[in-house]
């Protein structure tokens, strides 16, 4: 009697173990599955923490971490984030982008919406789609700058389409000609680099998060 009640025991903890094994296979199989075609964001769970476990202090900043390519790690007006951008000389339509990487999907939609709201109280957004919107940028002393501003999972990608110098006039002693300073041209069209981060945006996410992060 006491021998049955043992053997059924052990099959109970077996039954149980081989359907905790069924449920985290069929985990593993299924969720990428899933997050592959669209149909879900993953969960924090599996989301790796880009902010925090990147080697550097908040403020501090690592130069040429890929080629000229630098990272800053801030903690400042919004969530923690990775701000990375291009500082050589710039000869691709990605090296005229920034982004800014977050721990996490709803970390870099709660910075989207706030800087969304920030540029409509500004001066409105002018454009704007599916995850993203374009406008004047706020809070830039001598110009006027055209951003646009585009999510992407976990990563805000960030373009300048459109840049005005508004220095001082320089007025010449001769004539009293005022010379007004000309646009600065970003290098690219501006309807060129806009239609660059909507048709690239995820290979631009991958390349910032497994190219220049993982340096």
């Amino acid at each position: 009697m006491e021998q049955q009640k043992k053997k059924k025991k052990v099959g109970v903890i077996i039954a149980i173990c081989s359907a905790a094994l069924v449920l985290v296979l069929g985990a593993a199989v299924y969720l990428p599955l899933v997050y592959a075609n669209g149909n879900a964001n993953p969960p924090h769970l599996f989301e790796k923490k880009y902010v925090s476990e990147y080697d550097l202090d908040y403020g501090e900043t690592a130069y040429k971490v890929y080629k000229n390519w630098n990272v800053r790690k801030n903690n400042y007006n919004g969530p923690d984030n990775l701000y990375v951008w291009y500082s050589g000389e710039k000869s691709t339509a990605r090296e005229h982008l920034s982004f800014m990487v977050f721990n996490s999907s709803s970390q870099s939609k709660k910075a989207f919406n706030n800087m969304h709201e920030h540029y409509q109280n500004y001066r409105g957004v002018e454009e704007e789609g599916e995850n993203w919107f374009a406008g004047w940028e706020p809070d830039v002393c001598d110009a006027s700058i055209y951003s646009m501003v585009y999510l992407e999972d976990n990563v805000l990608i960030m373009a300048e389409l459109e840049i005005i110098g508004e220095w001082p006039v320089i007025v010449s002693d001769e004539d009293d000609t005022v010379i007004t300073p000309e646009p600065v041209k970003t290098g690219f069209d501006s309807g060129t680099l806009k239609d660059y981060v909507i048709k690239h945006s995820d290979d631009l996410k991958d390349f910032v998060l497994n190219t220049v992060l993982a340096s």
